[in-house]
């Protein structure tokens, strides 16, 4: 069963805004607990019944998406991303009333998802599963949960990163970048941290050169010393700001810290000029770990000690698992060729060493391809 424009515009669907179309738990919270009966919204469709913010009779799946908004993601610590996905792509849904919501309607609607990022296509199967989830769990809803049999197709990992004969451009490119953006992006590179963490640095958090994380994506605290000269490049970036500044990275009209959008366009112009264009921000940190753990060579030609998996994983990833860590470190390609080389160049050494040919001076061809003396 495909859905149709007449169930539910695309279009009109993306200018909608999220907090004013679940419009139960807006109302609720802007005047108190209290009951709306058919409350006509943006949309055009209506609210059945709601008793402070809660959906008390999940007829469609817009009243599903109300519930899940005011018990569940209003509580989450960064709802934004969960709302923007929500307001992006549930549209097609919305109308649904939830008796007919069946695995092929949610099989077709995600392959239109799919024509544009298998990634939000996985994730919205995801949101709509603890949505229905959520709603049995709740006592709301009392029917099965199709979207747990519809599959999600498994994304590939990313393994780039910026590797040592890359490195030098890159290095270069971000040093005639302004004092604010060489040191994000440092952050990122040699501090090894999420791009959304060095976003949100505040600069209290921030003493004697180590970097403090109250709350992480696991959950625990995480100190990080910052490396070399970032404390001095820190300094110097804090005393060309204002007293009143709270994030390291802050816009200083809005006074919240500068988006994600912003780094990204600064970013492209970056990587663009380096040559890197394959190169994402996300991947500066695989960068990172990837070279603790192999070591990198230096200006004198010799290789700096590796750090230990527990170390990298633990105190610079901070990840919970070592095989998370596994997704971030990757084997350096540059390493792996010096050592294929060294073992095969000392193999056809010691077959040459050994040959009977060899020793008796015989003509024939060499081991390394060429060919022995004497025997043109």
């Amino acid at each position: 069963m495909a859905l149709t424009t007449e169930d539910a515009e695309w279009s009109d669907w993306n200018h909608v805004d999220l907090p004013k179309f679940v419009g139960a738990s807006a109302l609720a919270r802007k005047n108190g607990p209290r009951e709306v009966r058919n409350r006509k919204y943006d949309s055009g469709h209506s609210i059945v019944r709601a008793q402070g913010g809660v959906i008390m009779q999940l007829t469609t799946v817009q009243d599903l998406v109300s519930t899940f908004d005011h018990l569940h993601i209003s509580t989450l610590k960064a709802p934004a991303p969960v709302r923007c996905r929500i307001r992006r792509y549930f549209g097609p849904l919305l109308p649904l009333p939830m008796e007919s919501l069946s695995v092929p309607i949610i099989i077709d609607w995600v392959n239109g998802i799919r024509a544009h990022s298998e990634t939000q296509a996985n994730g919205c199967i995801t949101i709509l599963r603890s949505m229905i989830n959520r709603a049995i769990e709740w006592g709301l809803w009392k029917g099965a949960n199709p979207a747990t049999r519809v599959r999600r197709k498994r994304n590939r990992q990313r393994s780039r990163y910026v590797l040592e004969s890359e490195v030098p451009q890159l290095i270069h490119e971000i040093e005639r970048e302004p004092a604010m953006q060489r040191l994000y992006y440092y952050f990122v590179l040699f501090c090894g941290c999420r791009p959304g963490e060095a976003e949100g640095i505040k600069i209290v958090n921030i003493k004697n050169g180590v970097w403090f994380k109250p709350d992480t994506k696991n959950g625990s605290e995480h100190r990080i010393p910052l490396p070399f000269n970032m404390p001095d490049l820190l300094q110097r970036h804090l005393n060309a700001g204002y007293p009143e500044q709270v994030y390291v990275f802050e816009n200083m009209t809005t006074r919240h810290p500068l988006t994600k959008v912003f780094w990204h366009r600064e970013w492209s112009m970056v990587r663009k000029r380096a040559g890197l264009e394959d190169v994402q921000l996300r991947d500066l940190r695989r960068t990172c770990s990837t070279r603790l753990l192999n070591g990198v060579v230096t200006t004198s030609h010799s290789r700096t000690m590796p750090l230990d998996l527990i170390s990298v994983s633990k105190g610079v990833l901070n990840h919970r698992n070592l095989s998370t860590t596994q997704i971030y470190a990757q084997p350096m390609l540059e390493r792996i060729s010096g050592a294929m080389d060294a073992n095969m160049r000392e193999a056809l050494a010691q077959g040459k060493a050994a040959s009977p040919l060899h020793k008796e001076g015989h003509h024939g061809t060499d081991l390394t391809g060429g060919f022995v003396a004497g025997s043109v």
